[in-house]
């Protein structure tokens, strides 16, 4: 018999699940419950649909056609087969999964966080690469503007690329939130010590300014001694000096928090090539390969030095505007947009893209332009006058103003 959590996609089922925990919570300790207070809010652990599967919900059906006028049941097959036609399929499929996972789950508990006086803070399920956000929720950024503290998970006794530090952070900035949370250190062994300060130091570099540490166990007793250590706590024999690395990272935090980061760079999220290339399989070759090529444009420019966001493109439709030949995103300006290999856009990127470069905006795409737009065939962008870079030459981009 198979366990499941409740379908976060379901507003119904979002809703009853508020009132079984958040508002029990609430009646209980209401007088706790408040920024500033004993209890400022909600820490929500991984919320996720059914992991390389493909989500269903109730309702899912009548919903598809009422925003795409067909009948998503004809076409289904095109999800994870390669049909004809399977490019705009895919592309409405998981635009609409992640819209109702972000609009039910994420928009419904932070609104009720902040009516109550609350924030909402936490982290959504697999955010550290493309295969794995088709895998889990179609999509990390668009949940983070519903987020009071935007967080993310970091797990294990290593660093990586900057996707998923740069992604929360990234949003965090342009929609002027300043806390950016990582729940991090689990997985890393009970001898995790030197390494603190390196893994700390590696997401404070890409936008992380406040750590939640997993975890502090009162007692080790059975399954706890090795559920995901270090516990952080009295049993370290270094507890008494631990302060000493959280003093300097609470510092380094409030200081980048209260700071504001110079760039000039934004690249475009490649989501949405993910959505028309997946086959809902967790070995999917081509967003495999969107995960590498990704990989190596963000390394590349860390790497020398150049500072960037990333762009999700239902986040611009709704906070980007054009002006004096900058794309403004919320907070954040920019003087340079950069697309990396992109297969697929949204048709209101493509028309981002004309406006701005209409208005004298510079545009630099990675070797090729996309060619489908909403998922249906398009060269269009290859009538413009955008610039054509690659990696190597990327190591030389001048972004400065």
């Amino acid at each position: 018999n198979e366990t499941r959590a409740a379908d976060p996609m379901n507003r119904a089922a979002v809703e009853l699940f508020i009132r079984l925990t958040h508002e029990e919570y609430y009646k209980r300790y209401h007088d706790d419950f408040g920024k500033g207070r004993a209890m400022p809010g909600f820490f929500t652990d991984e919320p996720q649909l059914k992991q390389f599967q493909f989500p269903w919900s109730d309702g899912l059906e009548k919903i598809f056609a009422e925003t795409y006028g067909y009948d998503l049941l004809d076409k289904i097959c095109c999800l994870k087969y390669d049909l004809p036609g399977k490019e705009k399929v895919r592309n409405d499929y998981w635009s609409l999964i992640n819209r109702l996972y972000c609009d039910g789950f994420g928009k419904l508990t932070g609104d009720w966080c902040r009516a109550h006086g609350g924030e909402s803070t936490g982290h959504i399920m697999a955010e550290d690469s493309l295969i794995d956000q088709m895998g889990s929720n179609g999509g990390a950024m668009p949940y983070y503007e519903y987020m009071d503290v935007p967080g993310m998970d970091w797990l294990g006794r290593h660093i990586g690329g900057p996707l998923a530090p740069k992604q929360v952070s990234s949003v965090a900035a342009q929609l002027g939130k300043h806390r950016v949370l990582s729940e991090t250190f689990a997985l890393s062994g009970w001898m995790l010590f030197q390494e603190l300060k390196w893994i700390a130091e590696w997401q404070l570099a890409n936008g992380i300014n406040l750590f939640c540490p997993h975890l502090q166990s009162y007692s080790l007793r059975g399954i706890r001694k090795r559920d995901y250590p270090p516990s952080l706590f009295v049993q370290q024999n270094w507890w008494d000096e631990y302060h000493i690395f959280t003093d300097y990272v609470s510092r380094l935090g409030s200081l980048l928090a209260n700071a504001e980061e110079l760039c000039d760079l934004l690249v475009l999220h490649p989501l949405h090539s993910a959505h028309v290339l997946y086959d809902g399989s967790s070995k999917c070759a081509a967003v495999r390969q969107l995960d590498a090529e990704l990989s190596a444009l963000s390394e590349t420019l860390q790497g020398n030095h150049i500072s960037f966001h990333y762009g999700d493109e239902v986040l611009l439709q709704k906070y980007v505007s054009v002006r004096d030949g900058m794309l403004v995103v919320g907070s954040c300006r920019y003087r340079t947009l950069l697309l990396p290999k992109l297969t697929n856009i949204l048709s209101s990127t493509r028309e981002l893209i004309r406006q701005f470069v209409g208005a004298g905006g510079r545009v630099c795409f990675l070797d090729s332009l996309p060619t489908f737009t909403d998922g249906e065939p398009d060269d269009s962008l290859l009538s413009l006058s955008l610039e054509q870079t690659t990696l190597s030459q990327l190591k030389a981009l001048d972004t400065a103003p």
